[in-house]
């Protein structure tokens, strides 16, 4: 555990709101997802009592994550049979003001078909097409869109090759700058840049 952690005990954690990713990291079979799930609520009686702390000079404030919207996304990738646009207007958090922002966002991390420079050749492409790699980071472009207050990944660079790994650690990075970023990862270069990292060595 580094920087700016508050405490941790088994069933309570508080943290500080910063702009630099929360990573849970550990061994495969550590428990990892598990800890991550408990965290944000998604093991019923078993999760963790987990609050954030805004502070600056003239206020501290401390507002649990059950008060917050969240959004997570799984690690799994499926076959989709669909275009980007229908894809992304599945989600009911989507803010349609943002797309055109999210087309000059995806060609800066190079995350999906950054090298269309036409937008609506780009949203409309098709994702039946697409390899398990751009359907992986098809995940971080439903997390730029969500207007949720948090976001947890789980292992959003695994199966990805290096440069790939990369590209989406500087926008998981700049996703963090606006979000409660939780990501639960393995990759070594995402541990370095974060500001809370948290070793799960058994659950």
């Amino acid at each position: 555990i580094k920087n700016d952690i508050i405490s941790i005990q088994e069933k309570k954690i508080d943290f500080k709101f910063v702009s630099k990713p929360i990573v849970i990291y550990g061994d495969s079979g550590s428990g990892k997802s598990t800890y991550l799930k408990k965290i944000i609520g998604l093991t019923g009686s078993q999760k963790l009592d987990c609050c954030c702390i805004y502070s600056n000079e003239l206020e501290k404030k401390i507002i649990s994550l059950v008060d917050l919207k969240g959004y997570f996304i799984s690690q799994e990738v499926v076959a989709l049979k669909t275009n980007l646009k229908e894809y992304l207007s599945y989600y009911s958090d989507i803010k349609s003001k943002n797309i055109n922002n999210l087309f000059e966002w995806n060609k800066k991390y190079k995350l999906l078909w950054s090298d269309v420079d036409n937008f609506d050749k780009w949203i409309n492409s098709d994702l039946s097409k697409a390899s398990y790699g751009e359907l992986k980071r098809l995940k971080l472009l439903k997390a730029y869109l969500s207007d949720s207050n948090w976001i947890a990944l789980d292992e959003p660079t695994s199966g990805l090759d290096s440069l790939s790994v990369l590209n989406v650690i500087n926008a998981i990075n700049d996703l963090s700058k606006k979000k409660i970023l939780f990501v639960c990862t393995h990759e070594k270069k995402l541990i370095e840049k974060s500001s809370i990292s948290i070793l799960v060595s058994s659950i």
